[in-house]
C-alpha cells in the first residue's frame, strides 16, 4: 500500500479459517479505505465485480483433495491472478503454472518486503490484461465442458456392470 496507495483490495463474502476474521480486521485498521469488505453478493453482482476487477486474488486451500472452484471462475475471466498458496504442495499450482498472467506467492513468505513489492509490481503491470477465450481453451483443453462431458461419457460406457 505504501508503494502504490491507489491499489484497492476488495474482499467479497465471508472469510474462513482460524483467525481469518481477526486478520482482516487488523489489516482494515492498517489500510483504511484501501481494503474494502463486503457481505456475500448475489450471483449477478458477483459476476459484475469479477468483470470490473483489474486483478483477481486467489487464496489456495490447505486441503489436498479440494480444488477451489473460484480458481476456475477466475481463470475463465482471463484476468491476471495473484495466487496466495498456503502450502508448497498446493493443488492449484499445476493449473496456475499454465496460466500466462499469474503470480504465485506462498503465504509463509508474504511478510517479506521483496515479496510484497513483487506483488504490487505484478498488479500494476498486469492490471487490465485479459487473455481471450480462444487462448484459454487451448491452454486448458481438458477442462472445457465438452472435454469433461466426454470423459464422463467414456467412464459411464466403459464401466463394468
Amino acid at each position: 500500500h505504501a508503494k502504490s496507495p491507489m491499489l484497492r483490495l476488495h474482499l467479497i463474502g465471508p472469510v474462513f479459517g482460524v483467525g481469518a476474521g481477526e486478520t482482516v480486521a487488523r489489516y482494515k485498521l492498517r489500510l483504511g479505505d484501501a481494503l474494502q469488505t463486503y457481505l456475500p453478493l448475489p450471483a449477478d453482482m458477483a459476476k459484475e465485480a469479477l468483470v470490473a476487477a483489474d486483478v483477481l486474488v486467489n487464496i489456495g486451500n490447505t486441503v489436498h483433495n479440494q480444488m477451489p472452484s473460484k480458481l476456475w471462475e477466475y481463470i475463465v475471466t482471463g484476468k491476471p491472478i495473484l495466487a496466495i498458496c498456503m502450502v508448497r504442495s498446493c493443488n492449484t499450482l499445476p493449473y496456475l503454472a499454465l496460466y500466462p498472467h499469474h503470480l504465485c506467492i506462498f503465504s509463509f513468505l508474504t511478510a517479506q518486503e521483496a515479496v510484497a513489492v513483487n506483488a504490487v509490481d505484478f498488479c500494476l503491470e498486469k492490471a487490465k490484461t485479459v487473455i481471450d477465450w480462444k487462448q484459454l481453451s487451448s491452454i486448458y483443453p481438458d477442462q472445457r465442458a465438452d472435454s469433461v462431458a466426454g470423459h464422463f461419457i467414456d467412464i459411464l460406457f466403459n464401466a463394468e456392470a
